[in-house]
Parts: structure tokens; sequence; C-alpha cells
């Protein structure tokens, strides 16, 4: 739904859109390098996935080591049921989302 990229840390917003929210879901965030390598990630959720409602918006910070690559910076991010590493696919199919940094904001892409 949303991004913001603070120093040290990504804030992700997030919609419930199904009712059917794994009790076991985590966000996957991979801070990418100029080659496509992983520079630095966090996984996490701290909303109780049993709670949560169609309609339901949540903040998720991301705690990343954003000095360890130079600007612009490249995020893939994604959900992913913990138990048995399934990843939850977006709205067009994807198994992640690629957001990038430049100098007119955050641009993202499907992959």
């Amino acid at each position: 739904m949303g991004f913001d990229v603070l120093a040290g840390q990504l804030l992700t917003y997030w919609r419930v859109e199904s009712a059917a929210v794994p009790n076991d879901l985590k966000a996957f965030v991979h801070l990418l390098d100029a080659q496509g390598e992983i520079a630095a990630q966090h996984d996490g959720w701290d909303a109780v996935p049993a709670t949560l409602q169609i309609g339901d918006i949540i903040i998720q910070r991301h705690l990343l080591d954003t000095a360890a690559v130079p600007p612009p910076l490249t995020f893939r991010l994604g959900l992913y049921q913990f138990h048995t590493n399934q990843r939850l696919l977006t709205n067009t199919g994807a198994e992640w989302l690629i957001v990038e940094t430049s100098d007119k904001g955050l641009e993202t892409n499907d992959q």
C-alpha cells in the first residue's frame, strides 16, 4: 500500500484484503546492492494475524542498515508463511514487490 524510507529503516504500509490471513504471517524486506544481492534484510510482523480484519491497515517497521548501500536504494519486499516459507502473491501474481528510491521518490515494480 505504501512505503517510507527513513535513516536505518523502511516503513511498510499494508492493507488486509482477505479474511484468510495466515496465523504465521511474516513480512520480508531485502535491501539489494547494485548487483542485486542482499546487503541487509529484516523479517517480521508485529500485528497479531488472528485479530486482523478486512480493511485494517498495518504499519510495519523494518530495521535495516541503509548506509550499507549507496543511494539510490532498492528493496525487495513481500509476505510469507513462516512455517512453510510459502510466499503470498501480490495482486499481479508476483512473489514480491521491488521498491526503488530515486530523486523523485519511490518507484515500485512487481516481480
